[in-house]
């Protein structure tokens, strides 16, 4: 029962430092935002770097470069993050297969092996993201 408290509190606690880190991200990506309204609808219009630094409160170009160039840098986060965690489990079951065969429990190997190669699934498949064409 304690190993499942555990778990769920490190579990919440890695979604509140991935929440707060693409926070993070989409604050650093945008400098500034200005407030525009427009038929009585208060709108925010994100202002970029080469817009902050020209002083062009029109927004110039704010296309669909700008949101495609942030989906992309916040999907990359998450996909290094996702991968790196991949690699935590994978070593994690190599500690658990590696207690099981000191204690010749064979339930407790097959969990650590099922475990290990969970966590290099996760990471084969955060590094072959190219191959789903999420960008293009």
């Amino acid at each position: 029962m304690v190993k499942k408290f555990t778990f769920k509190r490190a579990i919440a606690l890695a979604t509140a430092i991935m929440f707060i880190a693409v926070n993070f991200i989409a604050f650093s990506i945008t400098s500034s935002a200005e407030t525009v309204s427009d038929s009585g609808f208060e709108t925010v219009q994100l202002v970029t770097g080469a817009d902050a630094d020209s002083g062009d409160s029109t927004g110039g170009s704010t296309g669909g470069g700008d949101a495609e160039a942030t989906f992309e840098v916040v999907v990359m986060f998450f996909v290094t993050w996702i991968g790196r965690i991949g690699l935590l489990v994978a070593f994690v079951g190599a500690i658990m297969f590696g207690l099981a065969i000191k204690n010749s429990d064979a339930e407790q190997k097959q969990a650590g092996l099922l475990t290990l190669a969970a966590g290099f699934v996760v990471f084969a498949v955060c590094q072959a993201v190219d191959m789903f064409n999420i960008f293009a």
